[in-house]
């Protein structure tokens, strides 16, 4: 969509492949430095909070807390910082599948959100990670 600005709290969701037994891909954000890569479903929902732990939106219900000197997670961050385009977000693409990921809050140490395909259409709205999932393979984005 040629002037669409992505949210900082938007995903893109890109899955390189996608079986019975393989789940693969990357996690891109205007607001995520580096693309986060992730290779099955329970490293995937890991990424996808350590991508919103990064961004510092939306912040998490619970306190996350670290035994070694580095602080890894950012605590909510009010604006965080833009590192890419929308243009640079858009030429980011799945081999398999793609997607946009909102996420408008984090509660109880689960996802509350949407998921968008690349036209901006809502493909459901979720309020547990189960629910995102449900979504995600409803729409055949994984397996």
């Amino acid at each position: 969509m040629k002037g669409y600005e992505y949210p900082v709290n938007s995903l893109r969701i890109c899955v390189d492949e996608a079986g019975e037994e393989v789940l693969t891909g990357r996690i891109c954000g205007v607001a995520l430095k580096d693309p986060l890569s992730f290779t099955g479903l329970l490293d995937f929902i890991a990424k996808v909070d350590d991508a919103y732990n990064d961004i510092g939106q939306p912040q998490q219900h619970r306190v996350l807390r670290s035994f070694t000197e580095e602080n890894r997670y950012t605590s909510y961050v009010g604006a965080p910082k833009k590192y890419h385009t929308a243009g640079e977000i858009d030429a980011c693409l799945g081999a398999y599948a793609t997607i946009e990921m909102v996420m408008t809050s984090r509660q109880g140490a689960e996802w509350q959100g949407l998921v968008k395909d690349l036209e901006k259409n809502i493909l459901g709205k979720f309020a547990t990670i189960l629910e995102c999932t449900d979504i995600l393979r409803e729409k055949n984005v994984i397996v």
